[in-house]
């Protein structure tokens, strides 16, 4: 295996992984928490012998103090010394567990003493160690004397007392967490390399090209959606281009399996046969997924009469066809499923038909990717001129397609090939489907409501003025339009020889029909 092949399986298994690293923070922080951490309080002591003022006298009293270094180290933690310790402190321990806590240590060839104390507290820890160092030189002054009232052979001197710790001693705390957190990334890639090898199912190309017996016509990845699709198409028109007529059914690589599962390759159906149709290939989709999960859930309306038409001979195949925006690409939506359809589809008349239609167009893709029944789509597939299996990845097992392509080889099926696709495709857009003329202008309609404009109301008026006696006649027009489309229009005459004539005329626009603009 390569780094890539790594990288994969850390990105298949990212969330075994994370779940590793984040039990060993939690791990690092309860260990972390669970410590009692203790303060050290530290001094020192140096030890003499009383000798004489000569050179040779220092050097021995000098070999003679470190020899008795050694012993005062057990000295130091003696029972004695605890017990003195403990009574005058009124501690709530035992003279071995304060020992525990104690430490005495030298340095070789020398004469220099270093006592450590540990407690619970900083100020604790000073105590404790300023009165061991005293009860300590107590002791070393009775033994070290040869008669009562004497000087002592042995002298020891503080020379640095116990200061109060600033710090406490222990492991610190995010190196906890960074041991946690590396505990766990070790052991996440560790349980992710071990799932993905005990792991069945099919997530590569190399896998699905290893286990097909027939032609591998590749990989459509989410993100390539288009351009992998496209490369399909061209293989699948490069190995039957030979064949006539090409009625192809592609089936789910869970055709066989006892096991009921949702399948979503039958996205894949439509963009291979849209890929056709841009090749110029006169293709026809055929719509056989009884699940109702095919390309007529997607098409408007929903139930608009399909294959489920043909089980009772009401129309014929060629009427029942719809065109898409796609010039050469052609589709037979499912209809109204009932309880008939299922074994019609099986049937030898369906058979019939579907080479009548194959005969009629360069390709014949029938989408058995969805049917209710895995046996269904085998029928389906005895029946067609050629199969193509479509693998869904990370739902499909090894055992699953072996055990398609056996029983497509038993029942005497020409597979063209195997399709690996992803396990949720990207969604393709519905505009594929819309028809054209009237459908397309209802859809127009539905969507684009007409707006009719309104002009405000003008009113004018025109006065005439005539020489003395003379009639002088008064003309008002008014004209209004409203949003009804009618336009009426009242004039009034008035004449001083008390003749009044008053006529009304209305004039309506013909009714704007729907999916027009009204004229101007």
């Amino acid at each position: 295996m390569g780094l890539n092949d790594y990288f994969e399986i850390a990105k298949r298994r990212w969330m075994i992984i994370l779940a590793c690293v984040v039990a060993g923070i939690v791990a690092g922080a309860v260990y972390t928490s669970s410590l009692t951490y203790s303060y050290t309080a530290q001094s020192r002591m140096y030890v003499t012998m009383a000798t004489g003022t000569s050179v040779s006298d220092s050097y021995q009293g000098g070999m003679a103090a470190q020899q008795r270094i050694t012993s005062y180290v057990d000295l130091v933690t003696s029972d004695r010394v605890m017990n003195d310790v403990i009574t005058e402190l009124s501690l709530d321990t035992t003279a071995a567990e304060l020992a525990s806590r104690t430490t005495a240590t030298f340095a070789p060839a020398t004469v220099i003493m270093t006592v450590d104390v540990s407690a619970d507290t900083p100020d604790q820890a000073r105590v404790i160690n300023d009165l061991v160092v005293a009860k300590f030189r107590d002791l070393v002054g009775e033994l070290e004397s040869t008669q009562v009232g004497a000087a002592p052979a042995a002298k020891v001197t503080v020379i640095d007392p116990a200061t109060t710790p600033s710090a406490s001693a222990g492991p610190a705390p995010t190196k906890n967490l960074a041991a946690g957190t590396m505990v766990g990334l070790l052991l996440g890639c560790g349980l992710a390399y071990l799932r993905d090898r005990l792991d069945k199912r099919i997530r590569t190309t190399g896998q699905v090209a290893a286990l097909s017996t027939t032609h591998f016509l590749g990989g459509v990845e989410a993100s390539s959606r288009t351009t992998d699709t496209r490369r399909v198409a061209l293989r699948l028109d490069g190995v039957l281009a030979e064949a006539s007529p090409r009625v192809v059914v592609f089936v789910g690589s869970t055709a066989a399996s006892s096991r009921s599962r949702q399948s979503t390759a039958s996205d894949t159906v439509l963009p291979v046969a849209r890929a056709l149709a841009v090749l110029g290939k006169s293709t026809l989709m055929v719509d056989a997924a009884t699940s109702g999960r095919g390309i007529s859930s997607r098409m408007r309306p929903a139930t608009m009469p399909g294959v489920a038409d043909l089980a009772h001979q009401r129309r014929s195949a060629s009427e029942l066809t719809r065109p898409t925006q796609v010039g050469d690409l052609r589709v037979l939506p499912l209809g109204q499923v009932d309880d008939d359809t299922a074994t019609f589809l099986v049937s030898a008349r369906f058979a019939t038909i579907l080479q009548e239609l194959g005969r009629e167009h360069d390709y014949v893709l029938v989408d058995a990717t969805g049917t209710t029944d895995g046996t269904d789509a085998l029928a389906l597939a005895a029946h067609a001129d050629h199969t193509v299996v479509v693998v869904e990845a990370g739902t499909t097992t090894v055992a699953d397609l072996e055990e398609v392509l056996t029983e497509l080889t038993d029942i005497g099926a020409s597979v063209a090939g195997t399709i690996l696709v992803p396990h949720r495709p990207a969604s393709f857009s519905p505009a594929l489907l819309r028809r054209r003329g009237q459908d397309a202008a209802a859809t127009r309609h539905r969507t684009r409501p007409v707006r009719t404009r309104t002009p405000p109301s003008r009113t004018t008026t025109v006065r005439v003025t005539t020489a003395v006696g003379a009639t002088t006649p008064a003309t008002t027009s008014t004209g209004a339009t409203t949003s009804t489309g009618a336009t009426t229009t009242t004039g009034s005459t008035t004449t001083t020889g008390s003749t009044t004539t008053t006529g009304v005329t209305t004039v309506a626009r013909p009714t704007v029909r729907p999916g027009r603009r009204p004229t101007p």
